[in-house]
């Protein structure tokens, strides 16, 4: 009982904890104007390793008041700035603090190992296919045509090595060979000459036919 109830003074900033008012503004919530939401694990933590801001589990601010996932920043200024950098926290609330960094941290690792074991660019993907939408975006190719692509080319003839496989240097090429196409067409339209300056006069009088005015489809 007694154990519950010890505290100590931290050198952070701590924000109220209210099921009517926001946390951050201390204004009423109301369902028309002004909607809640509860911040999460990742919000809290993240406000008390980058910014020393205390939140307790539970609390509620405005949901204008979320961007992206986190606190805003012009928000966190205005809490360093009216706010004294000194707070009291209980026992249990540091408990509960540890718990909830220790499963963001769990979090941001499995999130890691997901990305390491199969990284959104995988086009060696025999297990885990990618969509035949990505391949047409990054190569100009289905799933299937760049299969055939990559079954007329040697993979003794490519350049490899322990993280791009030959089908990667293959997509990586392919890659390039769209985006260069895609800057010469555009290049072709913004270098055009502008016959609009052509005037229907020296339309008319030229016999060669050298002064047409052609229309860019």
């Amino acid at each position: 009982e007694e154990s519950s109830h010890c505290c100590m003074k931290l050198p952070f900033y701590r924000l109220i904890k209210s099921t009517k008012k926001c946390c951050v503004w201390y204004r009423k919530f109301y369902p028309q104007r002004c909607r809640s939401i509860e911040m999460n694990s990742s919000i809290r933590t993240q406000c008390l390793i980058e910014h020393h801001i205390f939140i307790a589990a539970g609390s509620l601010c405005c949901r204008a008041h979320i961007s992206d996932g986190f606190l805003k920043m012009d928000l966190i200024d205005k809490i360093k700035k009216n706010r004294l950098n000194q707070c009291t926290i209980y026992r249990d609330e540091l408990i509960n603090l540890f718990d909830d960094m220790k499963q963001e941290l769990k979090n941001k690792d499995s999130k890691i190992n997901e990305l390491v074991s199969d990284p959104p660019l995988n086009f060696d993907d025999d297990e885990v296919p990618m969509p035949d939408k990505t391949y047409r975006v990054l190569t100009g190719l289905t799933r299937s045509q760049f299969d055939d692509l990559c079954s007329h080319i040697p993979s003794s003839t490519l350049r490899t090595t322990d993280v791009r496989t030959p089908r990667m240097a293959i997509a990586s090429h392919s890659t390039k060979i769209l985006q260069s196409c895609s800057s010469s067409y555009e290049n072709s339209i913004t270098d055009a000459q502008d016959y609009s300056d052509i005037s229907e006069s020296e339309s008319d009088d030229s016999e060669d036919g050298s002064n047409i005015l052609y229309t860019l489809a």
